[in-house]
């Protein structure tokens, strides 16, 4: 039996995949979906569609929040300034903007239902949502919401809604290999760019050090600091921890050996802070210039084994 065609659209608004990408499918109905790493997310929200009802995904290397809004411009702008942990955005919605609110909450509510139930991200979103709607309008819904995860993990690489297979090759995995592959001039690091913790730990082992993901704690450098959410468990083994310092241009890795360190709820100094939300994850919150975590005041200076310069 022949397979089902696909006619897909891929736009790179700025000529890269890590970039503003937009995607729509002909068998999607009117579907559109935008998706754009943090610091170009602004930039996305000029783009037609922006301001349209949907839903939205914020994402890390680890976390993701679902979310929905009558206006995504005016609520992701919210989130750039309240939520500071994400380092993805995702946009979905319709061309004409047929997405009414009965529409949006059901679709919110079962992408929240999928991320929990698989477990392949921590779904930050507290509540479990439940969401009525008439059985005809499900049914569309549900096409949408199958299509979407389609192309989230097919075109974007995002594997947090199925069972699916995540090591096959997404298009912008295999895009950015191209990208990473073609020949240059120049023998030495000055192009590279490490953007995510695949990338980091591919580096790292191309420079003799081989840590598994689940190893280790990845964070990137933000503005005001390094920020991550690893479970508690990591303290009971050697935790290692990899902060990607993006303005100097260098991965810290820096290793905690086992029972070291203490959790707590209570902000003290010498103990890592658990989230309130969710008592079971610590909330590590490192200083990007002194290296030190700003609840519990440990040092991370102290636990560097080597700085890797990219």
């Amino acid at each position: 039996m022949a397979g089902k065609y696909k006619s897909i659209n891929v736009l790179l608004h700025d000529g890269d995949i890590d970039g503003i990408v937009q995607v729509d499918d002909f068998s999607w109905v009117s579907g559109i979906m935008y998706s754009a790493p943090r610091e170009k997310v602004t930039q996305l929200l000029e783009l037609e569609h922006s301001n349209n009802s949907g839903v939205y995904f914020l994402l890390s290397n680890t976390t993701i929040y679902v979310g929905q809004a009558m206006d995504l411009k005016a609520r992701i702008k919210n989130h750039i300034s309240n939520k500071d942990w994400w380092e993805h955005a995702i946009l979905l919605t319709t061309k004409d903007d047929n997405l009414t609110h009965d529409a949006i909450d059901y679709i919110e509510a079962r992408f929240i239902a999928l991320a929990k139930k698989y477990k392949r991200y921590n779904c930050t979103n507290v509540k479990n949502e439940t969401a009525k709607i008439k059985s005809v309008d499900k049914l569309k819904h549900d096409d949408f919401i199958e299509g979407a995860i389609f192309l989230l993990e097919r075109i974007l690489g995002v594997y947090a809604f199925s069972t699916n297979d995540s090591n096959k090759q997404s298009f912008k995995e295999t895009v950015s290999k191209k990208k990473q592959n073609k020949p240059s001039s120049i023998k030495d690091n000055t192009n590279t760019e490490i953007i995510d913790k695949k990338g980091a730990l591919q580096f790292l082992k191309e420079n003799g050090l081989e840590l598994k993901d689940r190893e280790c704690t990845y964070a990137s450098r933000k503005k005001v600091k390094y920020w991550a959410n690893p479970k508690k468990e990591v303290l009971l083994n050697d935790w290692n921890i990899i902060l990607n310092d993006t303005e100097n241009r260098e991965l810290i890795h820096a290793l905690i050996p086992a029972k070291t360190v203490k959790s707590g709820i209570k902000k003290k100094a010498g103990i890592f802070v658990l989230r309130k939300d969710m008592p079971d994850k610590l909330d590590i919150n490192i200083h990007p210039k002194t290296l030190i975590d700003m609840y519990s005041k440990i040092d991370i200076n102290k636990y560097i084994v080597k700085k890797y310069k990219y």
